[in-house]
């Protein structure tokens, strides 16, 4: 159902269909235009005070569990830690974890010495994962809307108050499918040879994105030239 993107060639064009209507079919043409149609084209528009920054838990998420939650979800008053120390569970990921996102996504070693891997169905935090069924979802299968945290904070868990705004950064950890670091190199468990790795193929990235946007920088200006003549 095309969850992850789409590539289109110029003058190509895509409607959003495949997500909740087969992707080998189209409305009626004697329906009436949908609500979403109707709207029109809208500007993408940052989220909050977050600009066009990656999304990464331990700096969105991890401070709001600081400062409202930890005084009681400790470990030790509550079994349900939302503390924030990193440390290394799982040696397979080469990734170094908190506490409250281990505790959040339920996550669980697949067996001795095995990669850990978060419960995608569970009541409290749900997402679409890669392992979601693959068939047509209905609306509001997973996420947020279906994830009982949110009610929790909504309804003011523990006598606690987040604000809309926070409320609203949590849910969309979720909907963005619990994403834990918004950049590689964060809270990575790396060796020198895994670090060496990485940046030799980043410079690359980074050198294939240059020639890129000179090439579209190249593109616009032999277009403006010919509209010239």
């Amino acid at each position: 159902t095309m969850r992850s993107w789409s590539t289109l060639q110029p003058n190509e064009v895509q409607s959003c269909v495949g997500c909740h209507e087969h992707k080998n079919t189209v409305p009626v043409a004697g329906h009436r235009v949908s609500m979403a149609m109707d709207k029109g084209i809208k500007a993408l528009a940052p989220e909050d005070e977050m600009g066009e920054r990656n999304f990464s838990y331990l700096k969105e998420i991890q401070p709001i569990w600081d400062r409202n939650c930890i005084s009681c979800h400790d470990g030790v008053k509550h079994p349900m830690s939302l503390k924030g120390e990193l440390k290394v569970v799982d040696k397979q990921s080469k990734r170094k974890y908190t506490d409250s996102y281990l505790s959040l996504t339920h996550a669980r070693p697949d067996g001795p010495d095995r990669a850990w891997r978060g419960d995608a169905h569970h009541p409290e935090v749900n997402w679409i994962s890669a392992l979601s069924q693959p068939t047509l979802l209905p609306p509001y299968f997973a996420g947020s809307n279906k994830s009982n945290l949110i009610k929790r904070l909504e309804e003011g868990h523990g006598g606690t108050k987040l604000t809309p705004q926070e409320i609203r950064k949590v849910s969309l950890w979720i909907d963005l499918l619990v994403p834990q670091i918004g950049d590689y190199r964060e809270a990575n468990n790396w060796s020198d040879h895994d670090r060496e790795f990485y940046d030799r193929y980043d410079k690359k990235r980074k050198q294939a994105r240059m020639e890129e946007q000179e090439n579209i920088r190249q593109y616009i200006k032999s277009l403006q030239t010919k509209q010239q003549k």
